[in-house]
């Protein structure tokens, strides 16, 4: 091994690391079947929470619009648009979206 090598090993450990935190942070409890109560909640509940957590997740992206999938209201579909830019009267030319199908039954 060259000793000139370990500042580089260190720097990929240490992301390494960080990495590693971050994603336990986010991992779910580790929770006994027993325990679990069933709570069914409304598209419109579920998609607000996406929302709320993508937009804390993603700063630089931005809600568009959201479309329920149902033509009798009983949807439990949705899509949720998001993009790059917020104000579109001065829009560039490079807007990207982001789109996610939601489904709470399956």
């Amino acid at each position: 091994m060259n000793l000139n090598n370990i500042p580089e090993l260190l720097k990929i450990y240490n992301n390494y690391y960080k990495n590693q935190v971050y994603s336990n942070s986010k991992a779910l409890i580790n929770e006994n079947i027993d325990n679990i109560i069933v709570k069914k909640i409304s598209i419109e509940t579920y998609v607000e929470e996406f929302i709320a957590i993508y937009i804390d997740t993603y700063d630089n992206r931005y809600y568009v619009k959201t479309i329920y999938l149902s033509s009798d209201g009983t949807s439990s579909d949705a899509l949720v648009f998001f993009s790059n830019f917020e104000e579109w009267v001065t829009a560039p030319t490079d807007i990207s979206y982001w789109y996610f199908y939601i489904n709470i039954n399956k």
